[in-house]
């Protein structure tokens, strides 16, 4: 994985609504996830994740992958896990 990059939420959204959004994790809390979440997001909790079992769940490799949170905190720490910096 590689080529980390940080989108809007409205440029998510425009990529959601257009099909493109093939593989979405939600790195929030259960709680939060069982409250509202993106419709076909699979729920990895930051504090549970396990980058090496993220990357074995991901179909192919050649698909962008959406990492969800609240605010972009989470989701910026999970992808930077899963993606270290090389």
């Amino acid at each position: 994985m590689k080529n980390l990059k940080t989108i809007s939420a409205q440029a998510f959204k425009d990529a959601y609504d257009a099909g493109e959004c093939k593989t979405v994790v939600d790195v929030r809390t259960g709680a939060e996830y069982q409250a509202c979440h993106v419709k076909g997001a699979e729920l990895f909790p930051l504090q549970e994740l396990k980058p090496a079992e993220l990357v074995k769940a991901i179909e192919g490799g050649n698909t962008p992958l959406y990492v969800l949170c609240k605010a972009g905190g989470r989701a910026k720490k999970a992808a930077e896990a899963i993606a270290p910096p090389h």
